[in-house]
């Protein structure tokens, strides 16, 4: 993963109310400017939106159209306290790969502070040919989102899904680097460890050959199948490197009504 330093002026006009409003960053520049170097830009890099020898924002690349231009981001952050730098030499260009170790160690540091504070919340969970699910999709609010069902609808199964997902993500969450196949085998284990099944290949729903799972969060999608095959791990179809830490807690019905007699 890199980081690259961008800017947002050029030809006299200051473009950052439009990067910021719309999700992306532009190279302004239609001579062939930097092309090449826009192009380098991979989705999961981090961009480091500067203003003079200040950065105010960063965001991570979620698609780059690879025409010298365009590059969407996830979302622009702004950082609490600019991040102060010498702006000399490369760094005043509009756009370079962040190479001076010091200022990326600032980068890093105020970055991972930012993720620590806005926590990553849960957006939707989708899910295909699940225990007793067929083709379901659940939509979460900032708040609090309550399940109303009878017994054995499957509502506390998709509790049990969440939690095994996040703990799966969470245990990834302060490694170095993020692999498809030790996410794969951390979801894996967490499930059958919830769910306690014999085997993980059993959670799909009768006469079906596949699971589809995909689970959304604020800043990455995680999107995974179990099949026939699956023997040892999930099969991941989508993943993100820069994976944060959600706090998650699970408390069974059951547990929770032994403890709280007369509960209504």
């Amino acid at each position: 993963m890199n980081y690259w330093l961008v800017r947002a002026n050029w030809g006299g006009d200051n473009k950052m109310d439009n990067f910021i409003r719309g999700n992306y960053w532009e190279n302004g520049y239609d001579d062939g400017r930097y092309r090449n170097t826009v192009n380098n830009i991979n989705k999961d890099d981090i961009l480091l939106l500067a203003e003079k020898a200040n950065i105010l924002y960063f965001g991570v690349c979620k698609e780059n159209k690879e025409n010298g231009k365009i590059v969407e981001v996830k979302e622009w952050i702004k950082f609490n306290k600019s991040i102060h730098f010498p702006a000399k030499g490369a760094y005043i260009r509009t756009i370079v790969r962040v190479k001076n170790t010091s200022l990326l160690s600032m980068a890093k540091e105020k970055i991972s502070l930012l993720k620590e504070k806005n926590e990553l919340s849960l957006k939707a969970l989708s899910i295909e040919n699940f225990t007793l699910f067929g083709n379901f999709e659940f939509n979460f609010s900032s708040g609090i989102n309550i399940f109303i069902g009878e017994n054995g609808t499957g509502k506390t199964h998709i509790l049990k899904a969440i939690y095994a997902i996040i703990q799966a993500n969470n245990s990834l969450s302060k490694k170095p680097s993020i692999t498809e196949t030790n996410l794969a085998e951390a979801i894996f284990e967490e499930l059958n460890e919830v769910f306690r099944t014999k085997e993980v290949k059993d959670l799909r729903s009768f006469d079906t050959d596949k699971v589809n799972i995909e689970i959304n969060f604020s800043d990455y999608n995680i999107n995974f199948t179990i099949t026939e095959n699956s023997q040892s791990r999930v099969n991941i179809t989508n993943f993100s490197k820069n994976i944060s830490k959600k706090d998650i807690l699970f408390i069974p019905a059951k547990e929770f009504l032994s403890n709280f007699k007369g509960f209504r």
